[in-house]
């Protein structure tokens, strides 16, 4: 070889991604075969997600009846703060006519005890709304973390690349966290290469080289020295 030139062997390697499922379950489908360029977010495979779409459904329902229950609690609040606020005029009545003399005691304290009734019925549907709230919101989430889980059903590629492997077959039952198909991102293309040591001793870190890759006709790469 010329003064300057060093023949050594290597290979081009780029950013492997697996592409995995996030839960357990059994493959529908798998859209992207070995060797296909695919672009960033392409659907590349389906779950079986039927059990998911029946517990959405189930959830969705059961959504709608604590929906509800909930407006039959405020209806129970208006209906308490009526009847609240008639104890409350019975009672002002009775201790008017009680200290008067036209009342016997017994009636007030009969009244008393109605407002004391009125009451806890007030401050028992309060709590029944903040009851039937607290339901409504957890069955929402409920309702979110299926339709998270519906989402995650469908395997997209994270970024543009090629296809490298396909791992799994349609039907198979895979694992949470199995990987489905390897994705190849070309666009962090690298290449490695192995120096015999006496050319390897001769740089330094950052020295600039060009690599020439043959066969003919050769392609030219301009690279850093790294360790």
């Amino acid at each position: 070889l010329p003064e300057g030139f060093a023949q050594a062997n290597g290979r081009i390697e780029s950013e492997q991604v697996q592409i995995a499922t996030k839960f357990a379950g059994r493959v529908a489908e798998v859209l992207a075969g070995e060797g296909r360029m695919v672009e960033a977010g392409a659907v590349v495979a389906r779950m079986d997600a039927k059990d998911l779409q029946a517990q959405l459904q189930e959830g969705q329902a059961q959504v709608r009846r604590l929906e509800r229950a909930r407006e039959q609690a405020a209806a129970a609040i208006a209906q308490s703060v009526a009847s609240r606020t008639l104890a409350r005029r019975e009672l002002v009545r009775a201790e008017n006519l009680h200290r008067k003399g036209f009342l016997p005691t017994e009636r007030l304290d009969q009244a008393r005890a109605a407002m004391d009734v009125a009451e806890a019925g007030y401050n028992a549907a309060i709590a029944g709304l903040s009851q039937a709230e607290a339901a409504t919101d957890a069955a929402r989430a409920n309702v979110l973390r299926i339709e998270t889980a519906l989402e995650d059903s469908v395997l997209v590629a994270p970024r543009r690349g090629r296809i490298q492997y396909k791992l799994v077959q349609s039907g198979e039952v895979v694992a949470a966290g199995a990987p489905v198909l390897t994705l190849l991102d070309l666009g962090d293309v690298y290449m490695t290469i192995f120096l015999p040591a006496r050319e390897a001793g001769r740089l330094a870190l950052g020295d600039e080289a060009r690599i020439v890759l043959d066969p003919v006709p050769p392609y030219v790469i301009p690279a850093t020295v790294s360790f």
